[in-house]
C-alpha cells in the first residue's frame, strides 16, 4: 500500500493519503460513469466479454482493462452458520454438522429436500438486481464440494452436480455480473476452520484428497471453459492449514500446481486464482517460475479483526506498509490480484468510510476486490452499527433451533429467506456509489529507503543474506561496535529463512551482546537482534533472541534442519535495550537488559542436536514483508 522505499525508485503505490484518494477517486469516478452509462442505455445486459490476465491487468477480449468490483455471496453454497446468528451451544458448528443432524432428524430425501429450499430461497434473482444497484460488477461464488462430489462415491460426480452453480452463473449472467467460482471448502478440508464445511479436519493435504480436488476442478473447467461469465477459478479458499505451520508452504505450493495442472489440461481461457497461506502469496514467486499462465493471486485482508486492535490506526498501519509491499511484490512479478475478502465491520475502525478507501485503494492499483459478504441475517432486524453485510432482515425474526424445532418451523425459515424485506446498509452503499469519498484521514507510516548500504564490515565479520529475500539487504558502519543492519526476508520460523545475517565464525562456547533499537515498523513480526546459525542455509538449526517493533523481546530455536521454530515471549513490549545470548555447549541461553543492564529476564535450551556444530553466531534483520526493508541499530556490540 505506498512510495518511497524499499527499492529506489520503484515503489509508487501512494505517495500520500490525497494521491490515493485523488487517483482512486478518479478511477471509480470513470467507473461508476461508464456504470451508470450502461444500466441507462443496455436494460437488457449483452453477454459479457471473457477476460483474461495481461501483466498485472485483468482485461477483455479487446485487450482493455476490467476493474472487477464486488461482494462475495457467503453462507448460499456452503454454510457458515454464524452469518444466521447460530452461536448457540447446541447448534451445529459446520454444513457438514448441519446436514449430519437434519439427516438423523428426518432422513436423506428430507434432509436433501430442506437444503434445495434453502439454496432456493437464500440467493434469487433479485439479490443479483441489488448487487448491480451498488455498480457492482462480480460475484465471488464460495461453494463447497459436497454440491459437486458424494463422499461415499470420491472421484465421481453426482448426478445434479452443477445445478446450483449453473443456476448462480446464469442469474449473475442476466444481471451482467460477472462471476468468481471459488472452491471455499475441498475435499478433506483445507483448514481447520468451520469456512469449509467441515471444521477440524485439515485434511486436503492427503494424497487421496488431492486428487479429488484435482478431479474436481478439471470438471468444472470442462463445464465452463466457454462461458464468459465466468470471470476467474479460485482454486482454493484460505489454505491456512492448523494455523500453525502445517501443512508447510511447500505442500501448499505443489497442491496449488496440481490444480492449475488439472484445469489448465482442459481450459486454457479462463484466468486462474492462487490463495496465499498464512504468510501471504510470496511462497509462490512469480507465475513463470512454475511456468504456470493466465494466473493471479488472491488474498483476504481483516486487520484489527484477524490482527491488531480494531482502530483506525490499524487499518492506516496495514495501508501504509503491507498493501505497499504486497503492490511492488505484484509488479515486480507482473501477475494480477483479487482482494478477495474484506471488510472493516466496525463502525469505531473507519466503518463505511474506510471500506470506500479499500476499494479504491485496490482500483488504483488495478486489483479486482470482494468485499465479505452480501447477506448476513439475525435476530434483531435492521442494520446495526458494526456489521458484515450489504443486506439484512428488515425484520426481527426467529432464527430455528435445528435440533429441536420441527421440520415445518425449520422449513418456514428457509422459506422467509426469499421473501424477506431487507434492511440495506445504507451508510456503506452511499459510501461505495458516491463519486467523492467520504473525508478520511490515515496516518502514513514511513518506510526505508533502499537500495540499502554496502559498507564494508570490520575484520572477521561478513554479511550474507540468508534464504533468497526479493530485496538485498546491508550494512552501514557507524563505528567500530556500532551498525545499522538493514533487513528484507519474509522470516525466520518455517525452515525456510530470510533475513540479513552479520557474522563470525562460531566456537562450542561464546557470548554475544549487543543494545539495539526494536527494527523499523515493516511488519508487526519484523525482528532484529542476536542469531546463531548451525550453517548459512535457508533451513539450518538457528537459536536466536530479537525484538519485535513494537519492543517485545522473543526467544527461539530451531532443533533440527528445516524444522518450525519454538518460541517463547521473553519480555513484553518496550523494555528491553541490550540483548545477550550465550552458548555453553549444547547450552543456550538468551538474556534480555534494561537502559541500565540489569537482567529483565533469562530463559535457555539445551539442544543435544547442536552438540557438534560450530556454526555462525551475529546480529541479524528481516521486514517480514517481501519487498520492503527494516532495519535497526545495534551499538556495544560484544563478541566473547
Amino acid at each position: 500500500m505506498t512510495n518511497t522505499a524499499c527499492t529506489q525508485g520503484r515503489i509508487r503505490m501512494i505517495s500520500s493519503s490525497q494521491r490515493v484518494a485523488i487517483v482512486a477517486a478518479v478511477t471509480l469516478t470513470l467507473w461508476l460513469s461508464a456504470s451508470c452509462a450502461n444500466a441507462e442505455t443496455s436494460p437488457k445486459p449483452t453477454a459479457l466479454p471473457p477476460l483474461h490476465a495481461n501483466g498485472t491487468a485483468i482485461v477483455d477480449d479487446k485487450g482493455q482493462p476490467v476493474l472487477l468490483r464486488g461482494c462475495n455471496l457467503g453462507n448460499w453454497l456452503l454454510n457458515e452458520l454464524w452469518m444466521m446468528e447460530m452461536w448457540r451451544p447446541d447448534d451445529p458448528k459446520d454444513q457438514w454438522q448441519m446436514e449430519e443432524l437434519l439427516q438423523q432428524r428426518f432422513g436423506v430425501e428430507e434432509k436433501e429436500r430442506l437444503l434445495e429450499l434453502y439454496r432456493e430461497n437464500w440467493i434469487k434473482r433479485r439479490d443479483f438486481d441489488i448487487i448491480k444497484s451498488w455498480r457492482f460488477n462480480v460475484v465471488r461464488l464460495p461453494f463447497y464440494y459436497g454440491l459437486l462430489e458424494d463422499d461415499a462415491t470420491p472421484g465421481q460426480l453426482r448426478p445434479d452436480a452443477f445445478r446450483w452453480l449453473d443456476r448462480a452463473i446464469a442469474m449473475a449472467a442476466q444481471a451482467g455480473i460477472y462471476v468468481i467460482v471459488d472452491l471455499h471448502g475441498a475435499p478433506g478440508g483445507q483448514s481447520t476452520n468451520q469456512c469449509t464445511g467441515h471444521g477440524d479436519q485439515n485434511k486436503l493435504w492427503l494424497p487421496e484428497n488431492r486428487k479429488r480436488a484435482a478431479f474436481l476442478w478439471k470438471k468444472i473447467a470442462e463445464r465452463y471453459r466457454d462461458n464468459p461469465t465466468v470471470a476467474a477459478y479460485d482454486l482454493l479458499n484460505e489454505p491456512y492449514g492448523d494455523f500453525h505451520g502445517e501443512p508447510p508452504d511447500l505442500t501448499i505450493v505443489t497442491t496449488v500446481d496440481e490444480l492449475v495442472h488439472a484445469v489448465r489440461e482442459v481450459d486454457q481461457r479462463h484466468l486462474i486464482l492462487c490463495a496465499g497461506s498464512l504468510q501471504g502469496m510470496a511462497m509462490y514467486g512469480a507465475p513463470a517460475s512454475h511456468g504456470w499462465k493466465n494466473v493471479g493471486y488472491t488474498e483476504h485482508f481483516y486487520p484489527g479483526l484477524f490482527g491488531g486492535v480494531p482502530s483506525l490506526e490499524t487499518h492506516a498501519r496495514f495501508v501504509s506498509l503491507d498493501l505497499r509491499g504486497k503492490a511492488e511484490l505484484l509488479k515486480q512479478w507482473n501477475v494480477p490480484f483479487l482482494a478477495g475478502e474484506f471488510n472493516v465491520v466496525l463502525d469505531k475502525a473507519g466503518g463505511a468510510a474506510m471500506m470506500r478507501r479499500y476499494y479504491d485503494i485496490y482500483a488504483s492499483n488495478g486489483w479486482a476486490a470482494t468485499m465479505w459478504s452480501y447477506k448476513i441475517i439475525k435476530h434483531q432486524g435492521g442494520r446495526h452499527p458494526d456489521n458484515w453485510y450489504m443486506v439484512t432482515n428488515r425484520d426481527d425474526l426467529k432464527i430455528p433451533h435445528f435440533r429441536t424445532d420441527s421440520k415445518e418451523e425449520i422449513e418456514g425459515f428457509f422459506r422467509t429467506m426469499g421473501t424477506m424485506e431487507y434492511a440495506q446498509d445504507d451508510g456503506l452503499r452511499i459510501a461505495l456509489t458516491s463519486r467523492q469519498p467520504p473525508a478520511l484521514t490515515l496516518h502514513e507510516y514511513p518506510v526505508v529507503s533502499g537500495p540499502a548500504p554496502q559498507d564494508r564490515l570490520p575484520d572477521k565479520w561478513e554479511s550474507i543474506d540468508i534464504g533468497e529475500p526479493l530485496i538485498k539487504g546491508g550494512q552501514r558502519v557507524l563505528a567500530t561496535d556500532c551498525l545499522e543492519v538493514f533487513g528484507a526476508g519474509r522470516d525466520v520460523f518455517e525452515g525456510n529463512d530470510e533475513c540479513h545475517f552479520i557474522s563470525r565464525n562460531a566456537e562450542d562456547h561464546f557470548e554475544l551482546s549487543a543494545s539495539l533499537t526494536p527494527p523499523v515498523d515493516s511488519h508487526t513480526y519484523a525482528k532484529a537482534g542476536l542469531m546463531y546459525r548451525a550453517d548459512l542455509n535457508a533451513d539450518a538449526p538457528i537459536v536466536i533472541v530479537s525484538l519485535n517493533p513494537d519492543g517485545t523481546c522473543t526467544f527461539a530455536y530451531r532443533r533440527k534442519a528445516g524444522a518450525r521454530i519454538t518460541e517463547n515471549r521473553i519480555v513484553p513490549a518496550g523494555q528491553t535495550r541490550t540483548l545477550r545470548l550465550v552458548r555453553d555447549g549444547t547450552r543456550f541461553q538468551a538474556t534480555a537488559l534494561d537502559g541500565d543492564d540489569k537482567p529483565l529476564a533469562t530463559q535457555s535450551a539445551d539442544l543435544p542436536d547442536l552438540a557438534a556444530a560450530k556454526g555462525n553466531i551475529g546480529l541479524f534483520v528481516l521486514s517480514h514483508e517481501a519487498m520492503l526493508l527494516s532495519k535497526a541499530t545495534f551499538t556495544d556490540i560484544q563478541l566473547r
